[in-house]
């Protein structure tokens, strides 16, 4: 086992995974083009198609959909929080929260205003909170439901010696991961202070669920075992991926023509 991949099972705790291969079967294709896919802590489904917003059921059945055009196409989104979703605008650093029925939880936050204005990825956290990766300072700043910020780290340049550039920005059961194509995933604890790089490279998407890592590299779709200290690539068919997400028993990837639901096969 190489080394990363000992690190990066060391530092996380979580359910435990049969040792088994994860194997998948595709149970449903829906036709479109799909620029974002998340589930919510209810399993709940949403996509994100440039402005356009969409809830499904676990099954892919549409539920409600937002067809507002707000600010444009739609950088990242983040449901973790069902009562509150995240909607990250990057060109104008700008957030909208959503409740359950897809529509706006007051004004859309803008960063800049709040003095962030070179914000390249965020994520929601705990308690109705949210993390900023500003990139001006090179920080990640935690704000609460008021937002007020609760927690800022040092300079991120320094603190780490080399410059990077987030694609992706998750909180999970007890970590926060900054993800870095080039350089790996960054962990800091639920207050900031930086804990572990993992040099994994060309990882382009993560999820966390329960504990468990999911990682996309290319078309390929791996979990990781933090208890047993191993790791699984997951047994689904290849195709090209944009992005994906993961909740219980189904794993939900966009390709470029299509959403794709897969559910877990128990042999």
């Amino acid at each position: 086992m190489q080394f990363w991949r000992v690190w990066f099972l060391i530092l996380f705790s979580g359910t435990t995974i049969s040792t088994m291969a994860q194997t998948y079967e595709l149970v449903r294709e829906i036709d479109g083009e799909f620029d974002q896919v998340a589930t919510d802590n209810l399993g709940g489904l949403y996509t994100a198609s440039r402005s356009e917003l969409v809830k499904y059921t676990p099954n892919g059945d549409v539920i409600l959909r937002n067809g507002l055009n707000l600010l444009g196409e739609v950088s990242s989104l983040d449901c973790s929080n069902a009562l509150k979703l995240v909607v990250f605008y990057g060109d104008l650093s700008q957030v909208v929260f959503l409740d359950n029925q897809l529509a706006p939880r007051g004004e859309a936050l803008q960063l800049d205003m709040l003095g962030y204005a070179q914000s390249s990825v965020v994520s929601s956290s705990y308690n109705n909170g949210l993390w900023v990766f500003d990139q001006l300072s090179f920080s990640l700043v935690r704000l609460d439901d008021r937002l007020q910020e609760t927690s800022r780290t040092a300079s991120l340049l320094q603190l780490l010696g080399e410059p990077i550039e987030p694609i992706q920005l998750i909180e999970g059961k007890q970590w926060l991961y900054l993800l870095d194509k080039q350089h790996g995933i960054y962990v800091f604890d639920l207050f900031g202070t930086y804990y572990k790089r993992i040099p994994v490279l060309e990882i382009d998407h993560l999820d966390v669920t329960n504990g468990i890592v999911f990682a996309q590299k290319g078309s390929e779709l791996y979990l990781f075992d933090p208890v047993a200290l191993s790791e699984q690539p997951i047994s689904i068919s290849q195709d090209d991926v944009v992005s994906f997400a993961v909740h219980g028993e189904f794993i939900y990837r966009i390709t470029p023509k299509s959403l794709q639901i897969f559910k877990q096969v128990l042999r």
